[in-house]
């Protein structure tokens, strides 16, 4: 039995579930969603959108917050008991997990184990990880949102995160870095 993707989290759902349909039913209009994906991109990297581009959104806080916390922001760092690399501490369980997502939602995205060590590529395949269980999360909890904390507990402790026993200490070191990180802006 296939496993059904998550909708999106939000007021865009309808949205969601439309596009995909259409994208089933016609490939061009697949084609179509990557290229406006690949222009928003442009967007925010010409700097034409600045809040984004600066890295001022609570996600990108929260990148800031875990990049610290697991590696003090070496993307050189790894753990070798446990084979977590790079900036983040990314394990070979999710980057497998990461692809099979992106394989899923039709994203052309897909990562080796040497991506790791690329902070640019670290911060893709943990963007498509938390957008995929933070909305799984939302589903099950049949929440509109999905917290921080939630995020930082997926992120540190995979799907099941949240129900650890870990999960809260995690989430206050991450929190004490977000918080240092804007009393220095």
């Amino acid at each position: 039995m296939r496993r059904r993707d998550p909708l999106p989290v939000g007021p865009l759902a309808a949205l969601w579930m439309n596009l995909k349909a259409e994208a089933e039913a016609n490939p061009n209009l697949a084609v179509a969603v990557v290229v406006i994906l690949a222009i928003l991109a442009l967007i925010v990297v010409m700097g034409l959108c600045p809040s984004a581009a600066k890295g001022d959104t609570a996600i990108d806080r929260l990148w800031a917050g875990i990049v610290v916390e697991e590696s003090r922001g070496n993307p050189r760092a790894w753990k070798q008991d446990e084979d977590a690399a790079g900036i983040v501490q990314i394990r070979p369980i999710c980057l497998a997990d990461v692809n099979r997502i992106a394989k899923a939602r039709l994203l052309p995205d897909r990562f080796t184990l040497a991506d790791r060590w690329d902070p640019v590529k670290s911060r893709r395949m943990f963007d498509i990880y938390l957008g995929f269980w933070g909305a799984e999360w939302a589903r099950k909890t049949r929440r509109d949102s999905v917290p921080l904390s939630i995020l930082a507990a997926i992120w540190n402790g995979g799907p099941t995160g949240p129900r650890k026993a870990t999960a809260l200490a995690y989430w206050r070191r991450v929190e004490g870095h977000m918080k240092a990180a804007r009393k220095k802006d």
